[in-house]
């Protein structure tokens, strides 16, 4: 059963109690802040090791500012680097000065918008990209080469973190980004977080408030949307099955892609647009309803503090 339809993200609850069904309440005490959207769009957990992949405007400044910090660091040793990231990359879909929300409404996940101007359902003109450092590694010599990779990415010999990439992960991102303890240990706690029982009745809740709409959807290659998580991967599956992509399913769910990639009429992804908008808005709705993103939030949030126990060096 559902909880009462509310706005629980409007809100947000800072520790995420249960009502009696299960499902994450708001525990918001009057007056108390509550995170934002951006937020709550970003995960504490992978954001403390550099790890979080989304396609937030925070998330993609800071690979941006990796990026021009590597360039600078191989200037520096005499090399020539360029940020394979543009320097003006602020989200994988257009913005025109809208706000956020006015974003969601116009591109929904932005993931069809990517295909019509990309030709792929990567967030972005780097998804697939060519290494624009490329031409210049062409031209230097063997011996040059050699070097060049030593001073970006160093290797498994560089144990005193004295490459570019290194040293610019710790500029940017803080050394605990290069502590392989901290990092694995982070990345358990992030996996961990989602088997978190108070996570798991929002994603049954969640489930269940979407109804109909996931029948026929598949994450990608992992078989049934199983968490709000694989939305973005559902709609890009919608996109390969137009396209002549099918996933064959053996029962075990395992899947394979087959099939000669067509290319897609106007028309075609008109269609698959508005379906991702109706998906979109669904689906944005029913984690409102149910308080997922509050509740993920919160429990990462206390893992984090687990964390810090654990590694006391790198609070701040």
């Amino acid at each position: 059963m559902l909880a009462a339809c509310g706005d629980p993200d409007a809100t947000g609850p800072t520790t995420p109690e249960r009502a009696d069904d299960g499902v994450a309440v708001d525990t918001t005490a009057p007056g108390e802040p509550a995170p934002d959207d951006a937020a709550l769009d970003t995960s504490p957990l992978l954001r403390l090791v550099g790890h979080d992949e989304g396609v937030s405007a925070e998330a993609q400044r800071e690979r941006v500012a990796l990026e021009q910090a590597i360039a600078e660091c191989m200037l520096s040793r005499g090399w020539t680097y360029q940020p394979a990231v543009p320097a003006d990359a602020d989200a994988s879909i257009r913005t025109d000065g809208r706000t956020p929300e006015e974003v969601a409404v116009a591109f929904g996940y932005g993931v069809v918008d990517s295909y019509r101007r990309y030709g792929s359902t990567g967030a972005g003109p780097a998804a697939g990209a060519e290494d624009p450092n490329a031409p210049y590694v062409e031209s230097l010599s063997e011996a040059q080469r050699d070097a060049y990779a030593a001073d970006l990415d160093g290797g498994e010999s560089d144990e005193a973190a004295t490459n570019c990439r290194r040293q610019a992960q710790i500029e940017v991102r803080g050394p605990a980004a290069t502590d392989t303890a901290f990092v694995e240990a982070t990345l358990a706690a992030y996996a961990a977080s989602a088997r978190d029982p108070r996570v798991v009745a929002t994603v049954d809740a969640w489930i269940a408030c979407m109804g109909g709409a996931l029948v026929d959807l598949r994450a990608g290659d992992q078989g049934p949307v199983r968490t709000p998580d694989d939305m973005v991967a559902a709609v890009s599956n919608l996109i390969d099955a137009a396209a002549g992509v099918t996933v064959r399913d053996d029962g075990d769910e395992s899947v394979e892609r087959v099939g000669e990639v067509q290319p897609l009429t106007p028309e075609v992804l008109d269609d698959l647009q508005a379906r991702e908008l109706s998906l979109h808005e669904q689906d944005q709705r029913c984690q409102r309803e149910v308080g997922y993103r509050t509740t993920r939030h919160a429990v990462e949030l206390e893992a984090v503090e687990t964390l810090y126990d654990a590694f006391p060096e790198y609070r701040s």
